[in-house]
């Protein structure tokens, strides 16, 4: 991707560079320096704009669902568990890596909770996984030194986690919406 926006911006400066200096058709030239142009501003980030690292609006509204459902064994649960709240996430870059690790202390509380053998259950952990696994995709861009680790937040008791983590939530739908 960097090679691909490399490539873009030297043909733009190229084409701005060298208009002058060629004896090809003004047609051509005109031509390569629009494409050139939308080329390169096609790919710019939007003034503002979060990277959502895969993560949709859906995405995030099935989360907030499975998390109604899973509210009282989510609060049953009697695992401090690391819930780092929207105001210790003051880097806007380091959202979705919060968002992994809440997912991870999600699959330790549902992990710890073996008794439910429901498809259901079973549906919502297999979801979690996927999200997961997602976010992890991506992790080289959001695992910065600017993000401190998942073991650094804050430790709290279930009800808290899922509080902060629908806050979280909340925080994201705004982000990718």
């Amino acid at each position: 991707m960097f090679l691909e926006k490399s490539v873009r911006w030297i043909c733009l400066f190229w084409g701005f560079h060298y208009y002058p200096h060629q004896h090809l058709n003004i047609e051509l030239w005109n031509c390569f320096l629009i494409l050139s142009c939308l080329s390169a501003t096609a790919h710019l980030p939007i003034a503002g704009a979060a990277e959502t690292h895969g993560m949709t609006i859906h995405d995030v509204k099935e989360l907030q669902s499975e998390l109604k459902n899973l509210k009282s064994t989510i609060e049953k649960s009697d695992a401090c568990l690391y819930a780092p709240t929207n105001d210790d996430i003051y880097n806007d870059n380091c959202i979705f890596k919060f968002m992994h690790c809440y997912l991870l202390e999600l699959e330790v509380v549902l992990f710890e909770d073996m008794s439910v053998t429901d498809n259901y259950y079973d549906e919502i952990k297999t979801s979690i996984y996927h999200r997961k696994k997602q976010l992890e995709e991506h992790e080289r861009q959001y695992n910065s030194s600017r993000c401190s680790p998942c073991e650094a937040q804050r430790v709290a008791n279930s009800t808290i986690f899922l509080y902060n983590l629908e806050r979280l939530l909340e925080r994201i739908g705004q982000t990718v919406s």
